[in-house]
């Protein structure tokens, strides 16, 4: 089976994250998929909502910034926790 890594930064996204995520894992239901959010400093729930996501067996890490970085800037720390995985 083939294996994808999803990637995404998020800010302020407690209300919708699991279920994007849930939604996007049943659109990969052919792939090995796994899922890493990086938590851009949300003001919200955000990191708790993937949290208790990952708590579930759902293959989801969880990145947090240390500081609001913006979208670009948290993609490529997401693309570079996904690295670190993969050499694992």
């Amino acid at each position: 089976m083939t294996s994808v890594c999803v990637v995404m930064p998020a800010y302020n996204e407690q209300d919708g994250i699991a279920s994007f995520l849930e939604e996007l894992s049943g659109a990969l239901a052919g792939y090995s998929a796994s899922f890493i959010v990086v938590n851009d400093c949300s003001k919200d729930a955000t990191g708790e909502a993937v949290e208790s996501l990952a708590s579930t067996g759902f293959p989801v890490t969880l990145v947090d910034n240390t500081v609001n970085s913006g979208h670009g800037p948290s993609t490529m720390n997401a693309l570079r926790a996904a690295g670190r995985l993969i050499e694992k």
